[in-house]
């Protein structure tokens, strides 16, 4: 998770310093103290300093906070914990910004009610610790302490309500919420510390979490044809409207359809394939010892669901740029600089102009690009679009780019429950795309980028298309061209591609590839809303030429290729 080893420091208490005065954090609905994104690093990033401290009978446990987990409940990494023999551990603490060997005390006071709550796989019984100062403002650390079963070898999220333990003021040496030293530490039992044999356990996504009374399940109402897919996420809501991140259990109401996840299985996210009866999804989670539960309302219907949507297209207008939408550039990493965005309108495939874009970048850490996004600059991840009704669909767009780049490309979307510069909904484009300096179509399946957190959650979508080179490419030229989201209307067109589209005195010149045996329709235009077919084909081996004779004398055309259901 995106934890530097070095950040991995052997727990000494002779060597470490209490400081008595606690840090005040801004609030907020969970604290995740540790998941793919790494440590909980505050609001703004880096207001707050977290390390890991490890500790055992004999010189140490193997401690890795990046393993790889195809299973994860969040994300794709995990930390795992490795004691040789009788006991040891781990635990996140709060130290200071200048000298992480040094622990200071920080008010959760906000999360009196709450819980704390993990992801854990293990087969040894456990102890959970939180470390804090007393309440009488003494430089003295107590601990309390919760025993943990073991899983029996499989993922089970643990819930500990802070009510669980003895607290301050109520018993005077009990846990104190004000001054938290250690939000989470785990190890051996006294038990299974006591043996020899080695014990391992993995933990994944630890974090504190306001109380709720409700849960908010996201996209609330939604339509679907038969046999086709929408994704539904949940979240807890605090007092105060904040989002609390919670798993629930997800289950359908008879012939809606079929759930994946479904209950008794605890996910954050969960996918139905429609059947043909009208219902709803039901999710069920726990806050603290009281179950939550929502609904959200599925209308099964017949009626024509397919839509295509204009993120950069200029006859595919959904969008307004600059009005409640922007195209944002982005760079960082060593020695690198913005890239430079400008509109071609000689080299195109669709409309008025295409999106050239030049990087410059000569270090391996080096990265730039963009990305369009719903609401301006500076908008909160909060105002976001709903594009659910997509989930069976592709991104579609035009790309021309030089062979340098084939294994620099990542493209990807955003929704706005996930932190920017966290999510893993991104692909690279090496396996979607050509790259020989020739316009392309590329089509990447909806469905790879949404999931539970860090994924996206396609119906509070915030960028809709977000395109970055990366590593030392030096300088490097390539267009984009069409950008648009569909519901699937032309899925076949995922293997159509054009390899080269030119004048030549009043003609006009395609040629286009793809799949042999693909049909196709070529469709023709010069008003931008009603398209005549001009040509239905069948491809072969080879390129497929087409020349439209005379048709530069005459309005401005514009051509749309379609593979023929």
């Amino acid at each position: 998770m995106n934890i530097d080893p070095h950040l991995l420091k052997r727990f000494a208490p002779a060597m470490v310093v209490w400081l008595a005065i606690a840090e005040l954090v801004h609030s907020e609905g969970t604290k995740q103290l540790y998941n793919d994104a790494g440590l909980y690093a505050g609001t703004p990033p880096g207001s707050v300093t977290m390390d890991i401290y490890y500790w055992s009978a004999t010189g140490g446990p193997v401690i890795n906070a990046t393993v790889s987990a195809t299973n994860a409940p969040e994300g794709r990494l995990v930390a795992q914990a490795v004691v040789s023999t009788h006991w040891g551990g781990w635990g996140i603490f709060n130290v200071a910004s200048n000298n992480p060997s040094q622990t200071v005390a920080v008010d959760y006071s906000d999360y009196a009610g709450g819980a704390l709550r993990f992801w854990l796989w293990s087969q040894d019984e456990l102890e959970v610790q939180i470390e804090y100062l007393t309440g009488d403002g003494s430089a003295q650390d107590q601990k309390v302490t919760q025993v943990i079963p073991s899983t029996q070898g499989q993922w089970s999220e643990i819930v500990i309500p802070f009510d669980a333990f003895p607290s301050y003021p109520t018993f005077p040496g009990g846990l104190n919420l004000q001054q938290i030293i250690g939000p989470f530490l785990i190890s051996t039992s006294t038990g299974s510390g006591a043996t020899t044999a080695p014990k391992n356990w993995y933990v994944d996504d630890a974090r504190v979490t306001k109380p709720f009374s409700q849960l908010a399940i996201h996209p609330p109402i939604t339509q679907v044809n038969p046999g086709q897919h929408r994704q539904f996420t949940i979240e807890g809501v605090s007092s105060n409207g904040e989002p609390v991140l919670v798993y629930g259990g997800f289950s359908v109401s008879t012939n809606v359809g079929g759930l994946n996840v479904s209950a008794p299985s605890l996910a954050s996210s969960s996918v139905l394939t429609a059947n043909h009866t009208s219902g709803s999804i039901t999710v069920m989670a726990t806050n603290a010892t009281s179950p939550v539960t929502a609904t959200a309302n599925v209308q099964i219907t017949s009626a024509n669901l397919q839509r295509e949507f204009g993120v950069v297209s200029d006859t595919r207008t959904n969008l307004n740029l600059d009005v409640d939408s922007k195209l944002l550039a982005f760079f960082g990493g060593s020695a690198s600089s913005a890239p430079v965005i400008t509109n071609n309108i000689y080299d195109r495939v669709e409309g008025f102009s295409s999106v050239q874009t030049t990087v410059n970048q000569i270090s391996a850490d080096s990265f730039s690009g963009w990305t369009v996004q719903w609401g301006l600059a500076g908008s909160a991840d909060t105002n976001t679009t709903d594009m659910s009704w997509f989930y069976d669909g592709f991104i579609r767009f035009a790309l021309k780019a030089p062979a340098a780049l084939q294994t620099n490309f990542v493209v990807g979307i955003r929704s706005g429950n996930v932190p920017a510069s966290t999510e893993l909904s991104k692909v690279p484009l090496a396996g979607y795309a050509t790259f020989d300096n020739q316009w392309h179509e590329v089509a990447i399946p909806i469905k790879i980028f949404a999931g539970s957190r860090p994924w996206a959650d396609l119906s509070r979508t915030k960028n809709f298309f977000t395109i970055t080179v990366v590593g030392n490419t030096g300088q490097q030229t390539f267009l984009i061209d069409n950008v648009r989201w569909d519901t699937g209307i032309n899925a076949t067109n995922a293997g159509l591609r054009i390899v080269n589209a030119f004048r030549q005195g009043a003609d006009f010149h395609l040629n286009f590839a793809g799949p042999p045996g693909f049909a196709f329709t070529l469709q023709s235009t010069t008003n931008f809303s009603s398209w005549t077919n001009i040509l239905q084909d069948v491809l072969s081996d080879s390129p497929y030429s087409f020349v439209h004779s005379n048709a530069l004398r005459n309005a401005r055309t514009l051509y749309r290729l379609l593979g023929t259901p």
